[in-house]
């Protein structure tokens, strides 16, 4: 009877096999597996499509932004080339002002710079202006004594060294010519 048994137990056919090993205990397996899964709130399915949705909207992003990256720069090259064509004309209009006064802006500047001189001349000590004038140029000297009034001209004129004083007389009547 012991042969029977054993036979029994060796004559397990390929779907018993198929049946008690692989299908029994995968069946199991699966059903844990769903069971923790569940427990855990999990759902592999929806992870691997999240996944996926994800990389999509990255990709669409990236096109996005780099379409947009051209676009800005498109707009950023017309906004240079607006603000050149603004400063050359700003220029123009400022060559066009100064030219209708009669002098380029840099001559105003510089008058306006003489004048000022001129009347902390006059404002001067003549004796003091005197000296100070005495170590400039002849040219110098006249440039900024056509901006003075006569009287302080004189007083200046009466406080230089004779030779200084006839030099600055003799240029000053050239320049009234």
């Amino acid at each position: 009877m012991k042969k029977k048994s054993k036979d029994k137990h060796s004559s397990w056919s390929g779907k018993q096999f198929l049946l008690f090993v692989i299908l029994i205990p995968g069946i199991v397996l699966a059903t844990i597996l769903a069971v923790v899964f569940y427990v855990l709130d999990f759902n592999p399915l929806e992870t691997f499509t999240a996944d996926s949705e994800e990389e999509l909207l990255i990709r669409e992003e990236e096109s996005t932004s780099s379409a947009d990256v051209d676009v800005l720069e498109q707009q950023l090259l017309a906004a240079e080339q607006t603000i050149e064509a603004l400063e050359e004309e700003l220029e123009q209009y400022e060559i066009d002002a100064a030219f209708e006064g009669g002098q380029p802006p840099e001559e105003d500047a510089v008058d306006e710079e003489l004048a000022r001189i001129a009347r902390i001349y006059e404002n001067m000590n003549p004796r003091r202006a005197a000296d100070i004038m005495s170590e400039l140029s002849g040219e110098e000297i006249v440039t900024h004594m056509t901006e003075m009034n006569d009287q302080s001209r004189s007083g200046i004129l009466q406080n230089m060294e004779a030779e200084l004083a006839a030099e600055v007389m003799t240029m000053l009547s050239d320049q009234d010519d």
